[in-house]
């Protein structure tokens, strides 16, 4: 199992496994997921070099088993650079090691620029066990985000 830097190559896998787990997140949380959209994030973060994928080496030819994406931003509050994952998937046989995999990625961080790693946990089922899990692994809360959907006026009706 290793982690490297993901290339255009990479896409088709990528939007291959990570698409059924973020259209079931999305839907749990009421978003309208647009595989459009997430394919232009995907491309993005694989230009930035911001996209790493989860290899399995066991085998005779390896295969990607995982992604993680983020963006890296300065801090709003310090001089800190963080590494915001916006994207982190495994397949379920694979999930074993995801410690693993988070530490592999602190490692290649550590050897860059940045100094804070934020992943969010989104919220859906058993979203308490994924909490807990972090936790273990020593990340701490650092917000809580709340989402409300925005109702927007009924157009006036018009004149015929």
């Amino acid at each position: 199992m290793n982690l490297r830097i993901a290339t255009i190559n990479d896409t088709e896998a990528i939007l291959q496994f990570a698409t059924d787990w973020i259209i079931y997140s999305f839907l749990c949380n009421g978003f309208e997921f647009d595989h459009d959209i997430f394919s232009k994030h995907i491309a993005e973060l694989i230009a930035g070099k911001n996209m790493l994928v989860v290899m399995d080496n066991t085998e005779e030819d390896s295969k990607i088993v995982g992604a993680i994406g983020g963006r890296i931003v300065e801090s709003f509050y310090s001089k800190d650079i963080i590494f915001d994952v916006v994207s982190f998937y495994i397949d379920p046989e694979y999930r074993h090691l995801t410690g693993e995999v988070l530490q592999d990625l602190e490692n290649i961080l550590s050897m860059t620029t940045v100094t804070k790693l934020v992943v969010s946990n989104p919220s859906f089922q058993d979203s308490a066990k994924h909490h807990r899990y972090y936790k273990m692994k020593g990340y701490r809360d650092l917000q809580m985000n709340l989402i409300k959907d925005i109702k927007r006026p009924e157009a006036p009706c018009q004149p015929a």
